[in-house]
């Protein structure tokens, strides 16, 4: 500042000290929060945008027992008690399983025959005559359910989502910052020449592919290792590995490239995937794919609470990396492209909500099996389809692990 004036000096740092004032009061003042939706850090005044409805089905024991007519010692235990016996104590697990191919051109359901692939052949006259009949019963409970509207005041439903159905969520279009109408300037005047130049720039900008992109969890790994080193793959593990590398070969694509992430257990798995892959497919190793705590689950679990500041640290990582690979592909892209992440459950997790537009904080509520395959595709238009998720079905159950 040699070549400034005493006064130019004065000004600069008055000038200074206000901008700094400003500054410091915007940040305080809290109404950044509301202009950008934001906050310094998610481990101190996060709020979930949903919160987990714990009385979902109308039995938690809470909802069940009455409650007590007095506070006394007597009347606490037997409450208690109630609330004991009205806990439930096991699992109940749903496969749900779409049927196989059908005949699309049926006029009639009666028409929509399975295909060759999977037939009723194998089933006796009576399991069909078995399966008809639980399901004509199914259909007509159904039925009633539907058409004799108590569910709507129960659960909240409407009878029409056609009529004045709004969504609870509204898909942002703009969620990657790349719609075209994000990245044209606009139009300067209303002319034909202007429109004309305006909509011309409008199609170059749009995206023409689509990014394919394959989130592969590790394998089964050593979870009693003290350091990164340690935490190497299990037998088990590598064989996991292997198998879902013979799995990624029979689809018959041609990978684009191979991101890695830099623990070991997840350079392992791509090393032992990358054996079965074409040798000159572009590998490439991220740290921000590392796994790490990305957003305070809802609800949240007893025994997986992680420090503050893991939850501050890795927020951010996490976040770049969805920021780098999920996008929509460049308007230069032609061809679709084809992407191999192999990382880890928590970040893949995240991804999977985040990429979907699901509140973020219920990633903890996905499992995901070891050396697992998931499968997104990001559209020409932006839409996301989940196509794949947690596929293990290359794998006998026996080998098929979690934790």
């Amino acid at each position: 500042m040699a070549s400034f004036s005493r006064f130019h000096k004065i000004a600069l740092l008055s000038l200074g000290a206000v901008g700094g004032g400003l500054a410091y009061y915007h940040i305080n003042s809290g109404k950044h929060e509301k202009k950008y939706g934001a906050y310094n850090s998610w481990t101190v005044n996060y709020t979930p945008s949903v919160v987990w409805d714990r009385n979902w089905d109308h039995r938690e024991p809470e909802s069940i027992v009455r409650p007590k007519r007095s506070d006394t010692p007597e009347e606490d235990n037997k409450y208690n008690e109630k609330l004991e016996k009205a806990k439930s104590k096991a699992v109940r697990h749903l496969f749900l399983i779409r049927h196989g191919q059908y005949n699309v051109d049926g006029g009639t359901d009666k028409e929509r025959v399975l295909t060759e692939l999977v037939d009723m052949a194998s089933f006796s006259r009576f399991h069909k005559i078995a399966l008809l009949s639980l399901g004509a019963v199914g259909g007509g409970l159904a039925y009633y359910h539907i058409n004799s509207g108590k569910h709507e005041k129960k659960y909240g439903a409407y009878n029409s989502w056609t009529v004045n159905y709004t969504p609870s969520v509204v898909w942002d279009r703009n969620w990657d910052h790349r719609e075209p109408e994000s990245i044209v300037r606009p139009k300067r005047s209303d002319t034909p020449e202007e429109d004309n130049k305006y909509n011309e720039k409008l199609e170059k900008a749009k995206s023409k592919a689509v990014r394919h992109l394959f989130l592969i969890r590790h394998g089964q790994y050593n979870v009693d290792g003290g350091t990164d080193k340690e935490r190497v793959l299990t037998e088990l593990g590598r064989l996991q590995a292997d198998m879902t590398g013979q799995r990624l070969a029979c689809l018959d694509i041609k990978w684009d490239l191979l991101v890695r992430s830099t623990m070991t257990r997840a350079q392992e798995t791509a090393v032992i995937i990358a054996k079965h892959l074409d040798k000159d497919i572009p590998v490439k190793d991220c740290q921000l794919i590392e796994e790490g705590a990305p957003i305070p689950p809802e609800p949240p679990v007893g025994h997986w609470r992680p420090e503050p500041k893991q939850f501050f640290q890795d927020s951010a990582r996490i976040e770049a990396a969805f920021r780098r690979y999920f996008h929509r592909a460049p308007p230069e892209q032609t061809k679709d492209s084809y992407t191999l992440l192999v990382c880890h459950a928590n970040v893949i997790r995240f991804f999977v909500c985040k990429a979907l537009q699901f509140p973020p904080e219920g990633w903890l509520r996905i499992s995901l099996n070891h050396a697992s395959i998931t499968w997104l595709s990001i559209m020409p238009n932006g839409n996301v389809v989940l196509r794949s998720l947690s596929d293990t079905g290359h794998m006998e159950p026996k080998y098929i692990t979690s934790r």
